[in-house]
């Protein structure tokens, strides 16, 4: 047609077969009651489109924008191109396969489930919505957008392709969300689900990035970054197993009612803060550009072997069940307490302040522990027992006491040095002061092991 292609009134009905409208100027079949049930071609400038059920596009080209709503079903089904794309079902699912806004925004809605098989890209801003279904990414698919990338459903979003734009913005109300690669290029990324949360790829922000699951739980893969410029905030209902490496410029891990499993977290700038109601595991290194905080309300606190914890500040770690540090720990300040349970430590340094370690139950000394400042151990209702080949050393006082038997079978030195042993017996290996008293007390039998120099 060499002008325009315009519905004024009444409905157009194609029974059986493809329809194909070419336009040099506008194509405009708005009326609600058209019913195509074939495949539509189209091409012209503005094309707007109305279907009172299903619709079927083939190859769309618009030089100007393009409107599509159905009243059922909405396959957006061959390659789509205008200025500006805006498809909407109102009754049913929307499924697109490749679709490009050159200059503007694309907008893509339904009432039911929008599926998403191919190249999604955008000018400016990208808006998916489900009112009542979920979203679905086909892997290998790509979604771009020159601004905003906004997603939201009421249930299940699955996100197995890419997604990049300037900022990105993905929730859904009452379902679960699994991403696969996900990247803005200038802004936060969020990320938030009623139910579970799973991170199978990278995700990487140029702002912020928080993810967060409501009534769920929050899980990443092992080969998965999770990475923000900004701060990243991480945080569960149920147990969180962070499998591969956070960072941030400050990162927070959180389960309000399970576990958390951290492995490899980085701060670059600001403070690491992990906290669990249940067990938290330390499968990983942990480093903290600033101060370092672990807390668990209700479980253990557990360091695999080989790894490191390292905090530019002060480290503070507490727990009401056993705490077992395997690794090693480093800080300027190290303040480690159990209110429940035991504690057992293998290396731990403090850079500029005091070593404070303190349980209810047994303390176990495996490594070497070193204060620049004052050093306190103490068990207030078991044992303390300090491994031959181990060191207790502070460059001010040094502080040692147990409810129960303390044995000290490697060396200890201080400023000052005191080990003491409430209800129970004191043996001494190899005890130092560099410009203080020593002072060895006892319930019971007193075994001198070692030289004592004071």
């Amino acid at each position: 047609n060499a002008g325009a292609i315009n519905q004024t009134s009444g409905s157009v009905t194609v029974a059986s077969g493809g329809t194909s409208l070419t336009a040099d100027t506008d194509v405009t079949l708005s009326s609600a009651s058209n019913d195509f049930n074939g495949t539509v071609n189209a091409s012209g400038r503005n094309i707007d489109i109305e279907d009172s059920n299903a619709l079927e596009l083939g190859t769309v080209t618009a030089s100007g924008t393009l409107d599509v709503l159905s009243d059922g079903n909405l396959s957006v089904g061959g390659a789509v191109s205008a200025t500006e794309v805006t498809a909407a079902s109102t009754n049913g699912s929307l499924t697109a396969n490749n679709v490009t806004a050159t200059t503007g925004a694309v907008d893509l809605d339904a009432d039911g489930t929008v599926a998403l098989n191919g190249a999604i890209q955008s000018a400016t801003g990208t808006t998916i919505d489900s009112a009542s279904g979920g979203v679905t990414q086909a892997s290998a698919s790509t979604l771009v957008s020159g601004s905003t990338a906004t997603l939201n459903a009421a249930s299940n979003i699955a996100l197995s392709g890419s997604v990049s734009a300037t900022v990105v913005d993905v929730e859904t109300t009452g379902g679960t969300l699994s991403v696969n690669d996900v990247t803005s290029t200038s802004g936060a990324i969020d990320l938030d689900a009623t139910g579970n949360v799973a991170i199978a790829g990278d995700v990487t922000s140029a702002g912020t990035l928080d993810v967060a699951s409501s009534a769920g739980t929050l899980t990443q893969a092992s080969d998965s970054t999770l990475a923000g410029t900004g701060a990243t905030t991480l945080a569960s209902s149920g147990d969180a197993t962070l499998s591969g490496s956070v960072s941030g410029s400050a990162v927070t891990a959180s389960s309000a009612s399970g576990a958390l499993t951290a492995g490899a977290i980085t701060s670059t700038s600001g403070a690491v803060d992990l906290d669990a109601s249940t067990d938290v595991t330390l499968a990983g290194n942990i480093t903290s550009a600033s101060a370092l905080s672990i807390d668990t309300s209700g479980g253990d606190v557990t360091q695999a072997t080989s790894t490191t914890i390292a905090s530019g500040t002060t480290t503070t770690l507490n727990a009401t069940g056993d705490v077992a540090l395997n690794g090693s720990v480093s800080a300027t300040i190290v303040d480690v307490e159990t209110t429940g349970g035991t504690l057992s430590v293998n290396d731990v340094t403090s850079t500029s302040g005091a070593i404070d370690l303190d349980a209810t139950g047994n303390v176990a000394i495996a490594g070497d522990v070193t204060s620049a400042g004052t050093l306190d151990v103490a068990s207030s209702a078991g044992t303390l027992t300090q491994a031959s080949d181990s060191t207790l050393a502070g460059t001010g006082a040094t502080t040692l006491a147990s409810s129960g038997d303390a044995t000290l079978s490697g060396s200890v030195s201080g400023s000052a040095v005191t080990a003491s042993s409430a209800s129970g017996a004191l043996t001494a290996g190899a005890i130092t002061s560099t410009s203080g008293a020593v002072d060895l007390d006892a319930s019971t039998d007193v075994t001198l092991a070692g030289n004592i120099t004071s």
